[in-house]
């Protein structure tokens, strides 16, 4: 870029405009990108990409023009043509990829930014889903269904999640036809504070999928309120990738722990959304 510390180049209007545009836009990509509705977002890049490019493209040129030897001249102009030709299969490997996959790393704390990728909350079809047992958990008239949409707040944090309350045991039957697209589960499942200091033997969760003859087990766990990180929010992600296309029947299922204990067993299924694309776990924020 020693073309740019000539008198002539600085007066050279093109130059200057391409210059200003550039710095302007990566002004903008760096003092406004977290203030966008998608943070973190690459794909900014490509609103960037293009002026600092042109810019670059043009001060190389100018200093191919300006080099005395005629071999250094067509070096310069092999590495330009070089650098172009790898610049335009990054950028279609690029698009390719994002155009066959979307990467999701699903972040609690900034689930208003991914309902964007949410194509069904499951709290929606609570009212016809299938539950059973559908008896009551106490013989009070009010209070004591085994199944009812609620809310669970986490008193150490205040963090707050619509939720499908489950009182175990309890299997919740929802008939879906899975979307063609790659989808997964987002689940946040969780014991209700308000029993913790109830004893008993903690909850087991369980996902599975009943599809023709056959039913599968996707995700399971034990959670005790005797282990300290219990008392919080847990996170599932359950992928659908398997059943794509195909009408099912989801299952999610709370049944007691190992001593066969549910005096204690107010379980909840958090914020259950049915998200589009592949969640990436390997950088998955908690």
């Amino acid at each position: 870029f020693w073309r740019w510390s000539q008198p002539a180049a600085r007066q050279e209007p093109i130059l200057r405009f391409l210059t200003v545009a550039a710095a302007a836009f990566l002004f903008y990509h760096f003092a406004f990108q977290n203030d966008l509705s998608r943070q973190r977002d690459w794909d900014l890049f490509a609103v960037v990409g293009p002026p600092v490019t042109l810019w670059g493209l043009y001060a190389w040129l100018g200093a191919v023009d300006n080099v005395p030897a005629a071999s250094t001249s067509r070096t310069l102009r092999q590495i330009l043509a070089t650098g172009l030709a790898f610049a335009t299969l990054y950028a279609v490997c690029w698009i390719g990829v994002n155009y066959a996959f979307t990467l999701v790393r699903p972040n609690p704390d900034e689930r208003e930014l991914y309902a964007r990728y949410r194509l069904l909350d499951l709290t929606e079809l609570v009212s016809t889903a299938a539950v059973t047992p559908d008896t009551p958990i106490c013989a009070e008239a009010e209070g004591c269904e085994r199944v009812a949409l609620t809310e669970f707040t986490m008193p150490q944090s205040g963090d707050h999640r619509p939720t499908i309350f489950a009182h175990a045991p309890a299997t919740i039957a929802f008939s879906l036809t899975v979307p063609e697209d790659r989808t997964f589960l987002w689940l946040s499942p969780a014991l209700d504070p308000q029993a913790w200091e109830w004893g008993g033997d903690g909850v087991t969760f369980a996902v599975r999928v009943r599809a023709g003859e056959g039913e599968q087990t996707l995700w399971e766990r034990h959670i005790t309120p005797l282990e300290p990180a219990h008392r919080d929010w847990q996170q599932a992600f359950v992928p659908l990738d398997d059943y794509r296309g195909q009408a099912i029947e989801l299952l999610f299922i709370t049944d007691p722990g190992p001593d066969h204990n549910d005096a204690a067993d107010r379980a909840g299924w958090g914020m259950p959304w049915l998200m589009r694309g592949t969640v990436d776990v390997t950088r998955i924020e908690h």
